[in-house]
């Protein structure tokens, strides 16, 4: 339990959620489905969260998302067929929040180079040229269930 008053959650300049002092969160929805996610600033660093779809990304916009590379190590990596796509997108998607978040930065695709394992996580290495060294490599967890991609980037806070 959060112990936090109930209040509406409040919508910012770049469309982001404001959150209650000492509260931090990600919001995310997609056809129907709508997560929140929330933890005490003690408890985390950053915290973002994204639902997408599970389905074909068009190649045109595929090559936007994530480089060859990244497309190459995550089939080493991770059986997906055609979904490697939209799971990289979703965990691009998580990162940008998180790092949104703590800084007010936002970042392009382009900036996150994106890792994925088998066993569900994900590893993204950041390009930026105020890069905070807290964020040299963002964690977080994908997964595929019920004809949905959800993904998580998150860090303890040390």
């Amino acid at each position: 339990m959060l112990n936090a008053a109930d209040q509406p959650i409040l919508t910012g300049a770049a469309r982001e959620p404001l959150w209650s002092q000492g509260f931090l969160g990600s919001i995310t929805h997609s056809r129907g489905w709508c997560k929140v996610a929330v933890a005490q600033e003690g408890v985390l660093d950053y915290l973002g969260i994204d639902v997408e779809v599970a389905a074909l990304i068009p190649e045109n916009v595929a090559r936007t998302i994530h480089s060859p590379d990244e497309l190459r190590n995550a089939a080493d990596q991770v059986q997906l067929a055609d979904l490697t796509s939209v799971v990289i997108f979703s965990a691009k998607e998580s990162v940008f929040k998180a790092y949104f978040q703590a800084t007010t930065i936002k970042l392009a695709f382009s900036q996150i180079h994106m890792t994925l394992d088998g066993d569900g996580s994900f590893w993204a290495s950041l390009a930026h040229s105020d890069l905070p060294s807290r964020f040299s490599s963002i964690a977080g967890a994908w997964t595929i269930s019920e004809g949905y991609v959800m993904t998580a980037a998150f860090q303890l806070k040390s």
